[in-house]
């Protein structure tokens, strides 16, 4: 959800003229995008934990 956000933040508006309507972020994207990378990282050790896991613990038959 935050990437679609960031991703539609993200585009840039091409004006011709002064007098066309010029946009404005209602979003804070360098934010949006520390809040991605420090939830990648969380996923990214949460997945080598559980992989870490599956290496090393047996299962019983």
């Amino acid at each position: 959800m935050l990437d679609e956000i960031l991703e539609n933040a993200s585009i840039r508006q091409d004006r011709y003229s002064r007098s066309e309507v010029k946009y404005y972020r209602a979003v804070d994207i360098k934010k949006i995008q520390n809040q991605i990378d420090s939830l990648s990282k969380e996923y990214r050790e949460l997945d080598f934990k559980i992989q870490e896991k599956n290496w090393t613990v047996n299962v019983i038959e």
